[in-house]
C-alpha cells in the first residue's frame, strides 16, 4: 500500500525540519543513544509513560503490536532494562553472546548481522565486543569513505544547474564534508541540516531536495555495517552490547511531533521502535515516508492499524475499551500526510455505542491532562 507523495508538497510545508526540541526529548525514551557525531550513547529507560494513562495503556500492548513504521517486533522497556542490567556483568564477548542469544528475534537487520560477526569471531572468551570491532575498523573505514564520497558526489550534476550563489553554498557544504571524510571526522547530520536549511530561501527547492534525497542515503550505523563498525569501535563493550537491542525497544511516537503542536493524546500515539523514533525525529511524516526506502511505511501503518482492530474486535481484549483508537490515529495520519495517506478501518466491528463511549472517556482524560491541540482530541 504505497502512496505517491509529491516532493514539492512535502517540502513546502510550513515546518522546517529541525532536531527535536528539549520539551519533546524529555518525554521520549532516550534508549537509541547518541547522534552520529556523539561519543557515548545513553541508555536511560523511560519514566514518561507511567504519567500519561494513554501512553501507559499503549505501552501495555507491546506484545500484541509491532513497530508501526517497520512491522518489526518490539522489545518491552521493562524487559530491555532487565537485559541491560545483566549485561553489566557480562564483560567478555562470549558471556554477552550467551545472554543475548535468547533475544535475537528482536534485533534489527544490522544488529543481527553484527551479532553473527561477534559469534564468528575468534577467542570470544578472551576479548570483548570493542576488541573485535577495533580489529575490523581499518578496512571498514576505507569502505565507508568510498561510499560516503560517492554519495556526496552523486548530486554534482544537479548542483551545476542551481542558481550561481546557491550552487556555491552547496559546493561549500559538500567540500567541507569531503574534507572531514578524509580526516575521519565525518558525520552525516551536519551536511544534511545545512543543505536543508538552504530551502528556506525558496529558490530551486525541488533541485535542492533531489540532492537532499541523495545525501540522505549516506551510511548510518542503523543502516550500514561499516558505519556501525567504525562508530562503535570507539565505544566500550557494554555500550555495544546494549546497542544490539536498544534500537528495538518500544517507544511512544507522536504522529504529529510535539515540536509542531502534536498532542499528548491517544489520538496522536503509535508504538514504534527506538530506531525509527530517533530516525524520524520531528520530520513531517510524508517526508519521512519518502526518505525511508528500506521499508514500506505506508503499508506497515495499515498493518499496525489492522492489529489494533483485531484486538478491539475481540470482546476479551483490553483494547476493546479503546474502540475509537483506529479511527483516531487514521485521522491524525491523514492530517499529518496532508491527505495523502488514508488508512482503512472497515475491518472494525464494534457497536457504535462502545466507540462513542470510548470517545467520551478519551475526551475527559484529554481535558484532565490538559491536551493542548484540540484538533487531535477526537
Amino acid at each position: 500500500m504505497k502512496i505517491n507523495l509529491n516532493q514539492t508538497t512535502a517540502i513546502k510545508s510550513t515546518f522546517l525540519y529541525k532536531s527535536r526540541n528539549q520539551s519533546e526529548s524529555k518525554n521520549k525514551a532516550n534508549i537509541y543513544g547518541a547522534t552520529d557525531n556523539s561519543v557515548a550513547p545513553l541508555y536511560t529507560m523511560p519514566n514518561f509513560y507511567g504519567k500519561d494513562p494513554h501512553a501507559e495503556f499503549l505501552m501495555g500492548q507491546v506484545n500484541k503490536l509491532r513497530c508501526a513504521y517497520s512491522d518489526k517486533l518490539l522489545l518491552a522497556p521493562d524487559l530491555a532494562k532487565e537485559i541491560f542490567q545483566k549485561l553489566h556483568k557480562r564483560a567478555n564477548a562470549q558471556s554477552a553472546i550467551n545472554l543475548l542469544q535468547g533475544h535475537v528475534k528482536y534485533m534489527h537487520d544490522i544488529e543481527a548481522i553484527m551479532f553473527d560477526i561477534f559469534k564468528d569471531a575468534e577467542h570470544k572468551n578472551k576479548r570483548d565486543f570493542q576488541d573485535i570491532l577495533i580489529e575490523e575498523a581499518p578496512e571498514a573505514l576505507e569502505r565507508l569513505k568510498v561510499k560516503q564520497t560517492r554519495i556526496l558526489n552523486s548530486g554534482n550534476k544537479i548542483i551545476e544547474t542551481l542558481d550561481n550563489d546557491l550552487a556555491e553554498k552547496v559546493r561549500a557544504i559538500r567540500d567541507e564534508a569531503l574534507v572531514k571524510i578524509e580526516n575521519d571526522t565525518f558525520g552525516r547530520k551536519s551536511p544534511l541540516e545545512k543543505l536543508f536549511a538552504l530551502t528556506a530561501n525558496g529558490k530551486d527547492i525541488d533541485k535542492l531536495m533531489k540532492i537532499y534525497y541523495r545525501w540522505h542515503k549516506l551510511p548510518s550505523s542503523s543502516r550500514d555495517i561499516d558505519a556501525f563498525i567504525v562508530k562503535y569501535s570507539k565505544q566500550p563493550h557494554e555500550n555495544i552490547a546494549k546497542r544490539l537491542l536498544s534500537t528495538s525497544v518500544a517507544t511512544i511516537e507522536h504522529i504529529i511531533p510535539q515540536s509542531r503542536g502534536g498532542a499528548d493524546s491517544l489520538s496522536n500515539y503509535i508504538l514504534v521502535s527506538a530506531e525509527y523514533n530517533n530516525n524520524r525525529n520531528s520530520m513531517p511524516l510524508d517526508m519521512y515516508i519518502q526518505l525511508t526506502t528500506d521499508v514500506d511505511i505506508a503499508s506497515n501503518l495499515q498493518k499496525y492499524l489492522n492489529r489494533t482492530i483485531f484486538e478491539i474486535n475481540n470482546p476479551k481484549s483490553a483494547f476493546r475499551q479503546k474502540a475509537a483508537y483506529p479511527e483516531m490515529i487514521a485521522k491524525t495520519i491523514r492530517r499529518e500526510t496532508k491527505g495523502q495517506l488514508n488508512l482503512d478501518t472497515s475491518l472494525l466491528h464494534v457497536p457504535e455505542s462502545v466507540t462513542k463511549q470510548d470517545e467520551i472517556i478519551t475526551q475527559k482524560l484529554a481535558n484532565r491532562f490538559r491536551i493542548k491541540n484540540s484538533e487531535d482530541k477526537v
